[in-house]
């Protein structure tokens, strides 16, 4: 899955349709950075797996999942049991959040390995899928995102500013809007003209 925030905001969107008003009738683990939900709702159950690790970086619906019988383990038992009344991506950040009656469980999809799912009780950090010792208890904040204007930074290339500036494209996305616009990506913005 590619983590630009756009994509994360549609995938949030159809998680939504798919899972709210559903209940979590079970959750484990197999892999280290990985977790398996399975939701219920009237006649139907759903499957979701979540892969948070540097090379996977995933939410996927699954048909049906087989737990193994062995290096399975039972994952936040808190969340079991309860109904998911919202999913929503977070603003500022590539975290997408399931909101149960009691709980949040947040979805931290960043990359070079620092991924995680992260269960969160008024605010606090009370399991996480690894690197437990160093999560539980502290604050869980998402820190907001503050982005220069597109186009304001005069000596960065046309393709680095619209990719890092407050419009979040990403490099993908900046250097397809040059090439829509015909204008050369590598462009300096400082010499663009009112004609270009």
């Amino acid at each position: 899955m590619t983590a630009h925030h756009l994509t994360l905001e549609h995938v949030a969107h159809a998680l939504h349709q798919l899972l709210v008003s559903t209940r979590l009738s079970a959750a484990w683990s197999q892999e280290k950075h990985s977790a398996a939900l399975v939701f219920e709702g009237g006649s139907a159950e759903v499957s979701i797996v979540i892969d948070v690790s540097s090379d996977g970086s995933s939410i996927s619906q699954r048909q049906s999942l087989r737990r193994a019988h062995r290096n399975s383990r039972d994952i936040f038992p808190e969340l079991v049991g309860q109904y998911l009344a919202v999913v929503a991506k977070q603003q500022d950040d590539r975290v997408i959040s399931f909101v149960f009656d009691t709980h949040i469980m947040h979805v931290e999809l960043f990359s070079a390995g620092k991924g995680n799912i992260v269960l969160t009780l008024d605010g606090r950090v009370v399991d996480a899928l690894h690197d437990r010792s160093e999560r539980l208890g502290s604050d869980y904040v998402i820190s907001p995102r503050v982005s220069p204007a597109p186009l304001s930074r005069y000596d960065s290339t046309l393709a680095g500013d619209l990719s890092s500036s407050s419009l979040r494209l990403g490099r993908y996305y900046a250097e397809e809007v040059c090439q829509r616009c015909g204008i050369g990506p590598l462009l300096i913005v400082g010499t663009l003209t009112a004609q270009q």
